[in-house]
This record gives C-alpha cells, structure tokens and sequence, in this order.
C-alpha cells in the first residue's frame, strides 16, 4: 500500500489520471441524493414534536437541554415573584404622583 502511494506521488501523470476520474461511480448519483434527503427531511418533519429532539451519543445535549429547561423555569418563577411587587410599585408611583405635591427645586 506505501509503495503505490509512493509510485502515485512520484508520477504526475498519475495522480492527473486520479484527479479526472469521477468522484462518483453512480452516474444517477444526484437523483439517489435527492431521494435520500428528501425521505431525511421528510422523516424530521412527519414526526411529533415531542420526538423531534436529536441528542449526542453521550446524552451531552440531553443535559444541555436540561439545564436550558430549568433556566427557563426559574426565570418565568422570578418573573411570577416579581411581578405583584412591580404592580405594587407602579400603583404606588401612581399614588404618590396624583396625591403628593411635586418639588419644585431639586436639593
């Protein structure tokens, strides 16, 4: 196997021979592609969405997404926290410009 890799790199006529081969045997190469991308894509879209996640072998995106998921979680948790105390301050803000007489010079 080295001694025809030698001969080939020693041989410019060779390697030419190599390079104007065709890439392919198939000559309907394109056509099974296509197929074969479209049964891919086809099988992606056709399924649920539940199953349409991919993961890593070593279920890396798995906790990735985990994490991502729990982020989620404890933000929309904040959010539901926070959210009777912005009410709260925007009612007070409200009380406080309609009742309480505004500065007129700032100290």
């Amino acid at each position: 196997m080295i001694a025809h890799i030698a001969e080939i790199e020693a041989d410019e006529k060779k390697q030419l021979a190599i390079l104007q081969e065709p890439l392919f045997l198939d000559s309907n190469h394109i056509e099974l592609f296509e197929r074969q991308l479209e049964q891919f894509l086809l099988s992606i879209v056709s399924q649920p969405y539940e199953k349409s996640f991919r993961r890593g072998r070593v279920m890396w995106q798995y906790f990735v997404e985990q994490r991502y998921k729990r982020a989620m979680y404890l933000l929309a948790l904040e959010d539901r926290i926070k959210a009777p105390y912005r009410k709260c301050r925007a009612l007070l803000h409200t009380l406080k410009a309609k009742y309480l007489p505004k500065r007129k010079g700032k100290r």
